[in-house]
């Protein structure tokens, strides 16, 4: 979407093209996106705990003029990125002094409430008429004749099922983790090479990296009544981050984060490197932040804030994601999460 963007200032016509028919409909630009009755089945973070890192706040709201004020239509919370991440319990002094006592902005939300948001912002708002969005799967490319480095169309199949060849002068691989960027070059007859000419095959021309990370997001709905009551020290109604932890990867390798989303929801997310499976229950969640490791211990209140999520256990959804190998071609340039 926000790729879209982008090449809507430099192209006459963008086309999305989205697999997921639902995200076409009035549910997929919702102003409170944790009403959906749908859930995206290609993004593993669609319910996960996340993070929008202030580079990419300043370029959203560069992009969209808008972005703030809807934002706070979406109950996406715009502020300092003060991130309250301690260190194996310790916490890093913020760089309040050079920024004049104030921290740069950035956006809190959940990934579906992020997304949701830009979606209606590229999509539903009629600012943008040179983008359209398609439902459909990429099949393939299709190289220029004229122009062997060129790639001239892009072949599409439709829900109804017939392939439609799309012209192209710029293509954006989106696929995230299942790369099949380098599926559709391979396909097309590229990356190949003769053999002794002293070439290198796409395949060669990989870095390879494997996290071993587990992830468990928690989702718990507040209402007010028990919001009010937790004993967050800046308390509940005004802020994003309640607290994160990382741990001293020399004694551990276990974190656990904690942030207050749209829609009055709490995450809670526990992850490891190279660990067992991270748990899918409160109590376990609970059991998984005792057993840290740490240079100082964990503060009392938020172990009590923990607790005190028992009262809305009954709301609790989870998501588990296991971080997949990554391969990078060294030579590509893709966009969005590895």
């Amino acid at each position: 979407l926000v790729a879209a963007r982008v090449c809507s200032d430099h192209f006459e016509r963008v086309v999305i093209v989205e697999p997921e028919a639902w995200l076409t409909s009035s549910q997929g630009k919702l102003r409170e996106a944790w009403k959906q009755q749908e859930t995206r089945s290609r993004v593993i973070q669609y319910d996960q705990n996340q993070s929008t890192q202030v580079l990419n706040y300043f370029a959203l709201s560069k992009l969209f003029p808008a972005f703030d004020k809807e934002c706070d239509a979406s109950d996406l919370r715009v502020l300092p990125a003060e991130v309250k991440t301690t260190f194996g319990g310790y916490l890093p002094l913020a760089p309040f002094q050079e920024y004049g006592g104030t921290l740069p902005k950035t956006v809190y939300g959940s990934r579906r409430g992020i997304e949701t948001l830009l979606r209606r912002l590229v999509l539903g708002e009629g600012l943008y008429s040179n983008i359209k969005q398609m439902t459909g799967v990429v099949t393939g490319m299709i190289p220029d004749r004229s122009n062997p480095f060129s790639i001239s169309k892009v072949s599409v199949r439709s829900t109804e099922g017939p392939v439609e060849l799309i012209d192209t002068d710029f293509v954006v691989d989106c696929t995230g983790p299942s790369q099949l960027g380098l599926k559709w070059l391979k396909t097309a007859g590229y990356g190949s090479c003769a053999p002794g000419d002293g070439s290198l095959t796409l395949d060669t021309l990989r870095i390879q990296y494997d996290q071993k990370m587990k992830v468990v997001t928690l989702r718990f709905k507040v209402p007010p009544s028990l919001g009010d009551r937790l004993p967050i020290p800046d308390g509940f109604r005004n802020i994003a981050t309640i607290y994160n932890c990382l741990s001293d990867w020399s004694l551990d390798s276990q974190n656990i984060y904690a942030q207050r989303v749209d829609g009055d929801f709490v995450q809670v997310l526990c992850c490891n490197w190279d660990g067992p499976k991270p748990p899918q229950t409160l109590d376990g969640a609970i059991a998984f932040a005792l057993s840290m490791r740490l240079n100082r211990p964990l503060p009392d209140w938020f172990l009590k804030f923990l607790d005190m999520l028992h009262e809305v256990e009954d709301s609790m959804t989870f998501s588990y994601v296991r971080v997949r190998e990554c391969q990078y071609p060294s030579a590509l340039v893709s966009s969005g999460n590895p």
